[in-house]
């Protein structure tokens, strides 16, 4: 079905990402996290959900670090994983779209650690 999606999206002019229906709105979201917590990253708005296509993380302390839905379920989490201290960066974490599990949850990210963390998503919002 995600394939069928793709070849429809690409023949209606929409590559900016494969999957990403017509009419959908591009989202890129960044942020710098210095204390261990729970951060909300995006936040689609009632009704509507996000869809993660991408995602990259860099920390200068090792931690481990999760970018989760806020129906956050272990093992069904789009990016959790022990990241190396000043270890560069790990872009593409997200190897197919991500679809929030209700409309309305936002995407939140984990850290463990005080330490710096940079995490940058981007995807799409869509009517849920």
């Amino acid at each position: 079905a995600r394939f069928e999606a793709a070849i429809a999206a690409a023949a209606a002019g929409n590559d900016l990402y494969p999957g990403m229906p017509v009419g959908a709105t591009p989202v890129h979201k960044d942020v710098t996290i210095a204390a261990a917590g729970t951060y909300v990253l995006w936040d689609p708005g009632p009704g509507l959900e996000f869809v993660l296509a991408s995602a990259f993380i860099s920390t200068d302390t090792a931690m481990r670090v999760a970018i989760v839905d806020e129906s956050d379920i272990q093992g069904s989490r789009p990016v959790d994983g022990y990241f190396g201290a000043n270890g560069g960066a790990s872009p593409n974490l997200v190897p197919v779209p991500y679809t929030a599990k209700l409309a309305g949850n936002r995407l939140r990210v984990v850290t463990a650690v005080l330490g710096n963390v940079k995490v940058r998503v981007s995807g799409w919002t869509q009517p849920g």
